[in-house]
């Protein structure tokens, strides 16, 4: 683990046009340092790491139905590195996106639209593609349970010579309620990164990820819930052997309240 300082500042309002129309404006100012001396794999995280951002964003939301809601959210942002110049970046981001009442058959959210993603320096490479971001549930027959989670986004990288990769992935957990106080679960999932180098660089490859697991959970009374789970992950890279790994733990959650 690697001490880090985010700090995030945002200012914005909301506008009702009618009884179903509203629309949203805000800018957001954010900045992330690590500390000094920092390194891992020899490389100094707070050289390739530390930025400030910019962003302003717009949205238009339509209530659908009670528990359905549709909007077009649109984003500007610009990243300055404060040692890596080469990496600064500018971002333009349209997402559609559905998002469902709790008190619904489905709820959450999911939104899938285009990220143009360019550096300010000619050497950054570029992306245009498909951004994705959501995280879904319902319930099937009182007594089954299926969470998903999604994403497709550009994320940067502590590597120097490597600037960012553009993650995908995705997570699917399957709940059986087989008595009122007693569950199981599974679990599965994918993460697959695209790494980009400088213009110039030989072409990195992709590092993947799967994750499995499961777990059981019980209630301790009426409003305490105990799990008990086990995951197990693996990594693989098409680069360099020596970045990958097998981890396995278990561990255990409580909640309680209403």
């Amino acid at each position: 683990r690697a001490r880090r300082h985010p700090r995030s500042y945002s200012a914005g309002s909301t506008i009702k046009f009618a009884s179903r129309f509203s629309g949203t404006a805000l800018v957001r100012k954010t900045r992330e340092e690590y500390d000094g001396q920092i390194t891992f794999r020899e490389q100094e995280l707070a050289e390739t790491l530390n930025h400030r951002g910019t962003i302003y964003e717009g949205s238009i939301a339509f209530q659908a139905t009670p528990i359905t809601s549709l909007s077009v959210v649109m984003s500007h942002e610009k990243l300055r590195f404060d040692a890596s110049p080469l990496r600064d970046s500018t971002s333009i981001r349209i997402a559609p996106t559905v998002t469902f009442s709790p008190f619904g058959l489905l709820n959450g959210s999911a939104s899938v639209g285009v990220r143009k993603f360019e550096g300010e320096n000619a050497l950054m490479p570029a992306y245009t593609g498909v951004l994705m971001n959501g995280t879904l549930s319902t319930v099937l027959l009182d007594r089954f349970r299926i969470d998903t989670r999604f994403t497709r986004d550009v994320q940067y990288s502590y590597e120097e010579a490597l600037p960012f990769y553009v993650l995908t992935g995705g997570r699917l957990t399957l709940a059986a309620q087989l008595t009122d106080r007693f569950d199981i679960r599974l679990t599965g999932g994918h993460d697959r990164m695209n790494y980009r180098a400088f213009l110039g660089e030989t072409d990195p490859g992709a590092d993947k990820m799967n994750l499995y697991g499961g777990g059981v959970g019980f209630y301790i009374g009426d409003k305490t819930r105990l799990v008990l789970q086990a995951e197990f992950t693996d990594r693989s890279s098409g680069r360099d052997r020596a970045r990958e790994f097998s981890n396995r733990r278990i561990f255990a959650t409580m909640t309680w309240g209403v």
